[in-house]
């Protein structure tokens, strides 16, 4: 109603609720099945029509990818950040963000340490912990490199990870913006609307909506991080190694 009474012209929503005769731009949209990315930009759609941009053949706009950057002189710091704590440029890091603004989102940080110490066993990798600037410190069974950042320095250091562990959450989607490799875990929520967007991203879990708790394995977040380091070309270290979260 309030966007009838604009009296705007051009009068753009979803197709759904009962206010449809008072859209002039009705759009259907696919809440059970599309990611939320697809559902956002198709309001998009009828405007496309009206703007200068240009489309280039074979080009949509519901295939574009979100994207952030971090500048040079981020990047830079960001290493020597990582050369303080022990790190260098050929280390393959893994980085660990296990925040997240709900509690019921959050697997647990000996989780997330157990297979990250499982990737260091057989790949040979480096584990960084971030931790939420309000939050506590690092878990009794990490022992190795924390930091504490800005959001800017968070992007600029998740930029140089191979690979980071994370919850459903907004440093996930940040992480899938820089095109770093990611695997989320879902304990809450809906993966369906809100995984990772990028088709290479990783998630586990199949949510249940918050009044449920259903726990993905070790076992199973392990694998798909194996599938991540394999993507980039990361070979264990010692391919007698076998697979399995080392206690």
């Amino acid at each position: 109603v309030l966007t009838y009474l604009t009296k705007a012209p051009m009068r753009v929503g979803y197709s759904f609720g009962g206010g449809t005769f008072l859209l002039t731009h009705p759009v259907a949209a696919d809440p059970d099945r599309a990611h939320k990315v697809h559902d956002w930009l198709a309001l998009m759609k009828p405007i496309e029509s009206t703007c200068d941009a240009t489309v280039r053949p074979g080009e949509s706009s519901i295939d574009y990818e979100p994207i952030l950057r971090v500048t040079d002189t981020e990047r830079e710091i960001a290493r020597r950040t990582l050369s303080a704590l022990g790190m260098t440029a050929d280390d393959v890091i893994v980085g660990i963000h296990g925040g997240a603004s709900d509690s019921r989102r959050m697997w647990p940080p000996s989780s997330y340490v157990a297979v990250a110490r499982s990737l260091e066993e057989k790949y040979g990798t480096r584990t960084l912990l971030f931790l939420d600037p309000d939050a506590s410190g690092p878990p009794s069974d990490f022992n190795g490199p924390t930091v504490r950042t800005s959001l800017r320095e968070m992007m600029a250091l998740f930029s140089c990870c191979g690979l980071l562990l994370c919850n459903d959450s907004g440093p996930m989607h940040v992480a899938d913006a820089l095109d770093v490799p990611v695997v989320a875990v879902f304990l809450t929520g809906n993966p369906v609307w809100h995984r990772p967007y990028r088709s290479r991203q990783e998630f586990v879990g199949a949510g249940t909506g918050h009044d449920f708790l259903v726990a993905p394995t070790a076992e199973s977040v392990l694998a798909a991080a194996e599938r991540q380091l394999h993507r980039r070309g990361v070979a264990p270290a010692d391919a007698s190694l076998a697979n399995g979260v080392q206690a």
